[in-house]
C-alpha cells in the first residue's frame, strides 16, 4: 500500500539521510583503522631501533629440536585432488595475512595424507612466510592451528621459544630497518617479489633478552588495543 506521494517523500529522505550517516561512520571507521594501523608501525619501528645488539641471522634463533625452516611439499608430494572437503586443516599463501593468520577460507586434506606430510605441520608460535607476492607477508601460527598443513607457497620457521619471543620476530620483520634494507637489496629487479629458505634463513634481527622482547610486544599489543 502507498501512502500520498508527500509521505512517500518524507520517508525517502530520511532513509536517504540515515544511509549517509552510515556510510559516513564507516568511512570514518576505516579512516581510523588505517591511522591506527600506522601509528603501531611507526612505535614499533621507533621502539625496534632502539634496540642496542648487533643484527644476528633469524638462523640462529630456530630450534634445535625441529626442522627450524621448512618449505611446504612440493607438487609431486601433494595434488589437487587429494582435497577434501574435511579433515586437516592446509594452509595456502592467502591464509597467510600482515594481520594474521586468515582461517576463513581453509583447504583440507584426509588424516591418512595430513601423517604421510607430517613434515610439514606447524605448530603454535612458529612464522609462515609467503613466498610470492608481497616480500616480507608473515604471520604467527595462533594455538587453534597448532597441527595444521602448509602448502608448497608458505615456509615455515620453528623458533626457539625459550630464546625469543615469536611476536617480537613478527615484529621485527614488519618494521626494522635491517630487515626493510636486507630484503629490498635481496629483491631488487626481480620480475615477481618473494622470498626463499635461504633469504629468510639470514633476517638479520636485533634480538635483545626475552624479558625486553616480551616488555616491547606488551606496549606494542597495548597500543593496538
Amino acid at each position: 500500500p502507498l501512502p500520498p506521494l508527500v509521505e512517500q517523500r518524507r520517508v525517502m529522505a530520511r532513509i536517504e539521510a540515515l544511509a549517509a550517516q552510515f556510510h559516513e561512520a564507516r568511512a570514518l571507521r576505516h579512516q581510523a583503522a588505517e591511522e591506527a594501523e600506522v601509528v603501531s608501525y611507526a612505535q614499533a619501528r621507533l621502539m625496534l631501533s632502539q634496540v642496542n645488539e648487533q643484527p644476528t641471522p633469524l638462523a640462529n634463533w630456530l630450534n634445535p629440536k625441529r626442522e627450524g625452516i621448512q618449505t611446504g611439499p612440493f607438487g609431486a608430494q601433494l595434488s589437487k585432488s587429494e582435497f577434501t572437503d574435511s579433515g586437516v586443516p592446509l594452509l595456502t599463501i592467502g591464509n597467510v595475512q600482515y594481520g594474521g593468520l586468515d582461517s576463513c577460507r581453509l583447504t583440507y586434506v584426509s588424516p591418512n595424507k595430513a601423517e604421510q606430510l607430517s613434515r610439514y605441520k606447524v605448530g603454535e608460535g612458529d612464522i609462515l612466510f609467503a613466498r610470492m607476492g608481497t616480500v616480507g607477508r608473515c604471520c604467527v601460527v595462533p594455538k587453534q592451528a597448532d597441527g595444521w598443513l602448509i602448502n608448497y607457497h608458505i615456509i615455515r620457521v620453528a623458533l626457539d621459544i625459550s630464546r625469543v619471543e615469536p611476536r617480537f620476530i613478527h615484529w621485527t620483520i614488519q618494521a626494522s630497518t635491517d630487515i626493510e634494507n636486507y630484503l629490498g637489496d635481496k629483491t631488487r629487479g626481480a620480475t615477481r617479489a618473494g622470498v626463499n629458505s635461504k633469504i629468510v634463513s639470514a633476517l638479520p634481527c636485533r634480538v635483545p633478552p626475552l624479558a625486553e622482547q616480551r616488555r616491547i610486544v606488551a606496549e606494542l599489543d597495548a597500543l593496538q588495543a
